[in-house]
């Protein structure tokens, strides 16, 4: 797999970007189980501005986020911890929902009703300098979610992973999305909430520090 990502990055000469690998049952089926269980896996070599148009600075511009009445998947309907192309519904119809709404993202809260994650994100709070996330069982352990919690607290940020009411969001000093393709995004405006100082301070650390570990100018994490 390492050898195929390599040289797709290779033929493709990219020098910034992202990977996607994609695995799936070539063979069509109207079974809920395919007959060939042999997956094929398809990898991508993505430059976000060339291929997907991208523009722009998403981590100046921010963006607005809507708490969704859609809920996250329950751990106990299907494994939350797969990166599956069903699961995606969950997030879609949250976004589509926020969208409408006049808002950019959504963030879904957990069937217990704490604050849970974005359509395809990991939510972040910050209070009193503090760096706040659902804990782990209820939202994916997704790797720039781990990846801002490692170096986080390795640049002296306390963090802290419990479930979060969702009262907090309209108490946190800052509120960010992560993902893969724009690693720290703000929120400017949360509902009916604005936060005309967003990105705050411990957001633009973190951002910060993640796009120096990306570039490989941190040494604290050169064998990431």
């Amino acid at each position: 797999m390492c050898d195929a990502v390599a040289g797709t990055v290779k033929r493709n000469e990219l020098n910034q970007g992202f990977i996607k690998v994609i695995c799936f049952y070539p063979e069509i089926s109207f079974e809920i189980i395919p007959p060939e269980r042999q997956l094929s896996v398809s990898v991508f070599a993505l430059d976000p501005e060339k291929d997907l148009g991208a523009k722009g600075d998403p981590f100046t511009e921010g963006t607005t986020a809507y708490v969704s009445k859609w809920c996250k998947l329950d751990p106990r309907t299907v494994p939350i911890e797969a990166k599956a192309a069903a699961n995606y519904l969950n997030g879609m119809v949250a976004r589509l929902e926020a969208q409408k709404k006049g808002f950019k993202h959504a963030i879904m809260l957990d069937t217990q009703g704490y604050i849970a994650e974005g359509g395809t994100e990991s939510a972040f709070l910050v209070k009193d300098q503090c760096l706040l996330t659902p804990s782990t069982g209820m939202v994916l352990k997704s790797i720039t979610r781990l990846s801002i919690l490692e170096s986080a607290k390795e640049a002296g940020i306390e963090c802290i992973e419990k479930q979060l009411k969702p009262d907090l969001l309209a108490e946190a000093d800052e509120i960010f999305l992560s993902s893969t393709p724009f690693k720290v995004l703000p929120v400017k405006q949360i509902n009916d909430r604005k936060l005309p100082d967003a990105p705050g301070p411990v957001t633009h650390k973190i951002a910060e520090l993640l796009n120096a570990i990306v570039a490989g100018n941190d040494d604290r994490f050169v064998n990431w």
